[in-house]
């Protein structure tokens, strides 16, 4: 069975498969997946030379824009989109085209626009959690609620070692880059929890097969995109001044003591006023999977206080 997908030539769209890893893995979870996708059509729309495209769903009084992770596009969001469609209008652009951070928020601006959708309340986590700050520095007064997940502030000392990465990156052919990106990222489901429910080995295994075809599928043009954007982050917005003192929103931050972000939480919440963090233990990259019930519950509070 595969998916009826819009085709554009700017946009990848996971999963272009009839995977028998993930009907292992979960056959209820792939049907799942596949449901979503045909219902959640692509919305494209060209900005200043770029070809953008994004998922528009639900609907609401208030307003979620939701930043995917790294190698992913729109339809990567697609367990959180599934979560507040219901009760919120939902955003979910892929952040896959862009080469500049200001384009990026002037894009992601655009698409707000176009879809009548006034403030917003960012979910993120890892690279979209650089993106959700970068954007929101821009557009503080546009922003009621920020929730920032195992991520750092930008720090203008790895500038040089992402510059290298970009310039490799161009230069290998796709296939290695793939290989690469993947053993990489990867690494984050190797160390399984043990206090884990059946239903959520059942979940893990689910989301790594899932992402294994992700990485069989990324273009090379979108790990450039996204290695030049946290360069390019990391080099402008270490140098500006980050006080959000008189913004009224509310920002709530999860960490993982023991994920690569932790050792820089002081300085990540710093610049919000009295933020809520939360701190998981041994919980590493992926505590939204390995700690769903508690996290969800979590965010849901904060939202509640955010009406």
């Amino acid at each position: 069975m595969m998916l009826n997908m819009v085709k554009k030539k700017s946009s990848y769209i996971p999963l272009k498969i009839n995977s028998s890893s993930l009907k292992d893995a979960s056959l209820a979870r792939y049907n799942t997946l596949i449901s979503f996708y045909n219902n959640h059509p692509l919305s494209f729309v060209e900005f200043n030379g770029y070809h953008l495209d994004y998922i528009a769903a639900g609907s609401g009084n208030q307003s979620i824009l939701i930043f995917h992770g790294a190698s992913g596009n729109a339809y990567t969001t697609y367990e959180i989109i599934s979560k507040y469609e219901s009760q919120y209008r939902v955003i979910a652009p892929s952040i896959t085209q862009f080469t500049s951070i200001d384009d990026l928020c002037d894009g992601i601006n655009f698409i707000l626009d176009r879809e009548k959708v006034g403030n917003v309340i960012i979910r993120s986590g890892s690279f979209g959690s650089m993106v959700a700050q970068a954007y929101f520095h821009r557009n503080t007064s546009r922003v009621d609620g920020i929730i920032l997940a195992n991520s750092y502030p930008p720090k203008t000392e790895w500038n040089k070692s992402y510059k290298q990465m970009v310039v490799l990156l161009k230069i290998l052919p796709e296939k290695i880059i793939r290989k690469v990106v993947a053993r990489k990222l990867l690494k984050y489901f190797e160390n399984v929890p043990e206090n884990l429910t059946p239903d959520q080995r059942e979940q893990f295994s689910f989301m790594k097969a899932y992402y294994v075809e992700l990485f069989k599928q990324v273009p090379k043009s979108v790990i450039v995109c996204q290695s030049l954007l946290t360069k390019l982050w990391n080099y402008k917005d270490s140098a500006i001044t980050r006080d959000y003192s008189n913004w009224n929103g509310k920002a709530l931050i999860f960490m993982s003591a023991n994920d690569s972000g932790y050792p820089y939480l002081k300085e990540f919440a710093a610049p919000f006023i009295d933020p809520h963090i939360h701190v998981f233990k041994n919980e590493g990259h992926l505590v939204s999977f390995t700690q769903e019930a508690e996290y969800d519950g979590i965010i849901d509070e904060f939202l509640k206080s955010l009406v």
